[in-house]
C-alpha cells in the first residue's frame, strides 16, 4: 500500500512543479511514495528532472509506464545538488513497456532497491549516475546497464522471475559497486 501514487503527465520540466502532475499533486518526500511516469500521452518522449528544490527526493518506488512509439529514451535528469533515494519496505524500479528508459544523476539506496524491466525488444533502464547507499540492488528482468562510479555496498542479486532474456551490462569498471555477486536460478 503506498501513501499516494503521483503520476508525470508532463512532456518535460521539473518534479516541484504542480501542473507537471495528475491533478496537480507534486510527489512528497517519504519512503511510501509512490511515482508513475506516464508522460503526454503517446508521443513526444518526456523528460523529467528532479530539480534543486530537494536535496534528497525519497521514494519507495518508481514507474515508468509511457506508451509511446518511440524508441528513443524517455529521459528522467536528478540535478546534480539532488539525490534520488530508494527508502522504506521493498522498493522498487520498474519498467512496464518497450519504451527506452535513461536515468541522469545520483541514486542512494538505503534499502535493496529490486529492479523489473520489460523483457520487450527496444526496452532498456539506463542508469547513467552513481549509486550509493549501504544496500544493494536486486536485478528480476529486462535489460538494464549500470554506467556509474558506484558505490552501493550491498551487492546484486539476480533472481529471474519471468522467461526471457536478461541483460545486466556494466557500463563502468566500477559500475556493479561493492559486495557480492550473487545469481539465483530461475
Amino acid at each position: 500500500l503506498h501513501a499516494t501514487d503521483y503520476t508525470w503527465t508532463a512532456a518535460s520540466g521539473n518534479w516541484s512543479v504542480p501542473d507537471n502532475w495528475l491533478a496537480n499533486l507534486v510527489p512528497i518526500n517519504d519512503p511510501t511514495t509512490h511515482v508513475i511516469l506516464k508522460g503526454p500521452g503517446t508521443n513526444p518522449n518526456f523528460t523529467s528532472t528532479l530539480d534543486a528544490s530537494s536535496s534528497n527526493w525519497i521514494l519507495n518506488g518508481l514507474t515508468f509506464n509511457h506508451s509511446s512509439n518511440m524508441q528513443t529514451p524517455d529521459v528522467i535528469t536528478i540535478d546534480p545538488s539532488s539525490t534520488l533515494e530508494f527508502a522504506g519496505s521493498a522498493p522498487y524500479m520498474e519498467q512496464l513497456n518497450s519504451v527506452p528508459m535513461t536515468v541522469n544523476g545520483a541514486i542512494h539506496l538505503a534499502t535493496d532497491l529490486t529492479i523489473r524491466t520489460s523483457s520487450s525488444s527496444g526496452s532498456i533502464l539506463n542508469l547513467n549516475g552513481t549509486i550509493s547507499g549501504n544496500a544493494g540492488i536486486v536485478y528480476q528482468n529486462g535489460n538494464a546497464t549500470l554506467n556509474g562510479a558506484n558505490s552501493f555496498t550491498g551487492g546484486i542479486q539476480i533472481t529471474p522471475v519471468t522467461s526471457g532474456s536478461m541483460t545486466l551490462n556494466p557500463g563502468h569498471p566500477a559500475s556493479l559497486g561493492t559486495g557480492d555477486l550473487v545469481i539465483n536460478p530461475p
